[in-house]
């Protein structure tokens, strides 16, 4: 059954405590760490590589490596220490102001094509950002804001994470048919990633490797990055969903 309006607010109340305890994930923040003066990118890059077999392992350790590499050396223009505060500082205070609005719409019953409009109005913000950052700031600049505004929104026990507060195995009717809370969040996931900008490739690949981080992966599940084939399908069917202005 649907969550009550009390219990939901409760749940999402519980939630927030808990994240902004937290740091902002490591795995998008590495930049915070990695040296930025140009003789020592190599150091950074073996120091990426140290760190992925540390969190993923042997297994994805070509994948993990390459990203880390990626990372370090691909940006013509390195993030400063400021750089990497301020938006730690941007990120964190945007995200509040999502979460105000955001929260004042998980009631019973649920006005999904609303809570859609105001997600969507948000994340379209966070690409004109985005494309602002990309020209005044840089690539690099950008990519991190991009990156990990998402992540903090889309996280476990992030705001975005509608599965955490709607609950996964409740039933409602969602565009016109009856759907799981994890069908909607991971369309929501879907739909919200291709209005700031990311494909849908990244999008799947993201949620798989999301699993594999977790330690909740499967090797079945390959051809679909390693995230449940319904999953990831609910995921591709929000990318859609945007692209034909569904909503």
């Amino acid at each position: 059954m649907p969550l009550t309006a009390d219990a939901a607010l409760n749940k999402l109340a519980e939630i927030r405590s808990e994240v902004y305890a937290l740091k902002l994930n490591r795995l998008v923040f590495l930049f915070r760490f990695f040296p930025s003066a140009k003789f020592r990118i190599y150091s950074g890059a073996f120091f990426g590589i140290w760190l992925a077999i540390l969190i993923w392992g042997n297994l994805l350790l070509i994948f993990s490596s390459l990203t880390a590499f990626i990372a370090v050396c691909c940006f013509k223009i390195r993030l400063t220490r400021k750089d990497k505060q301020e938006l730690e500082q941007i990120i964190t205070e945007q995200a509040n102001a999502i979460e105000r609005a955001s929260k004042q719409l998980i009631k019973a019953p649920i006005d999904f094509d609303l809570l859609y409009e105001t997600n969507l109005n948000a994340a379209k913000a966070i690409k004109i950002s985005f494309d602002r950052y990309a020209i005044q700031k840089g690539s690099a600049y950008a990519h991190t804001y991009h990156l990990g505004f998402f992540y903090v929104l889309t996280r476990t026990k992030g705001i975005w994470d509608l599965k955490q507060v709607i609950g996964d195995k409740s039933i409602y009717s969602f565009r016109g048919a009856e759907k799981t809370g994890e069908y909607i969040g991971n369309h929501h996931f879907g739909y919200m990633g291709r209005a700031i900008g990311l494909s849908c490739f990244v999008l799947r690949l993201a949620a798989g490797m999301y699993q594999v981080y977790s330690g909740t992966s499967d090797w079945r599940y390959v051809f679909s990055f390693f995230d449940h084939p319904v999953d990831s399908q609910a995921i591709a069917d929000g990318c859609s969903e945007f692209d034909s202005h569904f909503f």
